[in-house]
């Protein structure tokens, strides 16, 4: 198997990621308890995390982000051991 990446253009970035904002939000607003409402930032996170926006940082930005929605949504911050 050989897998080829072929980045993705701004414009073409900015559409992927207004949907998974939009979805996000929609699934935040619906969401019936704190099981959903974790799933929602977990769902959210692993979309950026295929999105792979920047060239360099993604982890460590997905990281501080899902930390930062964590704790806006009444959750504790990850702690990753490695």
């Amino acid at each position: 198997i050989r897998i080829v990446y072929h980045p993705m253009s701004q414009a073409q970035i900015r559409i992927l990621f207004n949907f998974f904002l939009t979805e996000f939000y929609y699934d935040i607003g619906h969401a019936r308890n704190a099981d959903e409402c974790l799933e929602a930032v977990a769902k959210f996170i692993q979309h950026l995390e295929w999105l792979h926006p920047p060239k360099d940082g993604c982890g460590r930005t997905d990281t501080a982000f899902l930390n930062y929605l964590l704790t806006v949504y009444g959750f504790n911050p990850v702690l990753l051991d490695y």
